[in-house]
């Protein structure tokens, strides 16, 4: 998945190698199947087929897609996974050319975008898209599914205690030692410090920032993330960072993807009315960097802190 990929058992258990070697399985499955840069992945084989007929695709397949047009509802359309061609038409997908692209291509491209495009079929657990050059990327959900299932794997051999992360979507299982798994959350815009720590049971966390691939054009920077309504990428530091915690890593994933669209406001709006979710939004006030918590965050005095 483009990304360094860490288990780590904090757990009396036999067989760990084993057990390890299980959860990382778990993880190439997934990685086999939904990696748009394999031309031999499911998700390769649907950009070039599915258009023209219905496919049938396996469980995992099936489950992420089902999944992704649960969160584009969720989130107003925040989250959409049929960005892919206007992705690559800024040069952030296969294509790696970066540029702003014209008004009227952008257009153009728009009415590509939209998840009511793909036909799912689950009785025959097929996949069919609406039009031509419709395509899917799954960029913003794939680690976190793929975390999920790795932890499945090591709850299913008895582990108790572990962390799974894939670059920065991260699930700590269980508790290590008498406390949590203590995570950092970075600052945008300084390289190697942590901005602030969280401690963390049985949860998830993922983070969506405008520092990881982005192109600087006449002082303006371009952050690959991009809001499906306009075509074009979230607004300069509003935000810079948005970090999720949730049940799952799929949702932390999803959500902090939609959330950096949604900007601020609307994000932590979305965020305090669902349940068993908290973030972090990091932004630019003018002044410094602004820090917001999300309500459940608020009352934990001492489970997030700034360092």
């Amino acid at each position: 998945m483009g990304t360094i990929v860490e288990v780590c058992i904090a757990d009396r258990i036999e067989n760990i190698r084993d057990i390890a070697d299980k959860a990382f399985a778990a993880l190439r499955e997934v990685e086999d199947i939904l990696s748009i840069y394999r031309e031999d992945s499911r998700v390769s084989e649907l950009n070039r087929l599915a258009a023209g007929e219905a496919v049938t695709v396996d469980f995992h397949t099936f489950e992420i897609l089902r999944k992704a047009i649960e969160f584009n509802r969720l989130t107003r359309r925040a989250f959409d996974i049929t960005v892919s061609p206007v992705l690559e038409l800024w040069g952030f997908g296969r294509n790696k050319e970066r540029r702003v692209p014209g008004e009227d291509e952008l257009k153009k491209t728009l009415n590509l975008v939209g998840t009511d495009k793909i036909l799912l079929d689950e009785e025959a657990r097929t996949v069919r898209f609406e039009l031509p050059g419709v395509k899917i990327d799954l960029g913003g959900i794939a680690k976190g599914y793929a975390v999920d299932q790795a932890v499945n794997s090591l709850k299913n051999a008895g582990v108790k205690a572990a962390l799974v992360n894939a670059g920065g979507d991260i699930y700590a299982l269980g508790k290590k030692g008498k406390g949590g798994w203590v995570t950092g959350i970075r600052h945008p815009r300084r390289r190697g410090r942590i901005l602030a720590r969280i401690k963390l049971v049985n949860k998830a966390i993922a983070t969506s920032g405008d520092y990881e691939k982005y192109f600087i054009l006449a002082g303006q920077r371009y952050s690959h993330i991009i809001d499906p309504k306009t075509g074009y990428p979230a607004k300069q530091n509003f935000p810079m960072s948005v970090t999720v915690l949730a049940e799952d890593c799929i949702t932390a994933d999803a959500l902090a993807t939609a959330v950096f669209v949604l900007g601020p406001e609307e994000g932590m709006d979305l965020i305090n009315e669902l349940d068993e979710v908290e973030a972090v939004i990091v932004s630019d006030s003018g002044e410094g960097l602004r820090i917001g918590l999300s309500r459940g965050l608020e009352k934990k005095e001492g489970w997030i802190y700034q360092k």
